[in-house]
């Protein structure tokens, strides 16, 4: 665990904010590295049946998307569906036309993650 400062710069008067961080990661971390001490674990666990969430939170282009989903390059990532949240009284919150999938392999996993970045890259018309 690491403890950190960040000073104000523009009034030094204002004391130094501290935070603490199980990792921090500089611009020379690997993928594989965050992934290794982050994500494996969850992963590992997932894959045994259990619930797992990694969040990966960050600067607007600091590679959060590549960090979590890796290179994949869908055939046709032009889609110009989104997804809807709607809300019932009877279940609550929902989004439309959600399919519920079982995996049991990493191609399994892999098939899906195709699908996902069909549906979640922004549509560009021609």
């Amino acid at each position: 665990m690491a403890l950190n400062q960040v000073h104000n710069t523009k009034n030094p008067d204002i004391p130094p904010k501290l935070f603490t961080f199980d990792r921090t990661y500089g611009s020379s971390s690997t993928q594989r590295e965050v992934y290794d001490d982050v994500a494996h674990s969850i992963v590992h666990s997932v894959m045994c049946g259990y619930n797992g969430t990694i969040l990966a939170y960050g600067q607007t282009a600091s590679s959060k998307t590549f960090t979590m989903d890796g290179l994949v390059n869908p055939q046709n990532s032009q889609n110009p569906h989104r997804l809807e949240l709607k809300e019932s009284g009877d279940t609550g919150v929902y989004v439309k036309n959600l399919t519920s999938v079982t995996v049991q392999s990493v191609p399994d996993i892999n098939r899906l993650l195709l699908v996902h970045h069909f549906y979640t890259t922004p549509y560009t018309p021609g």
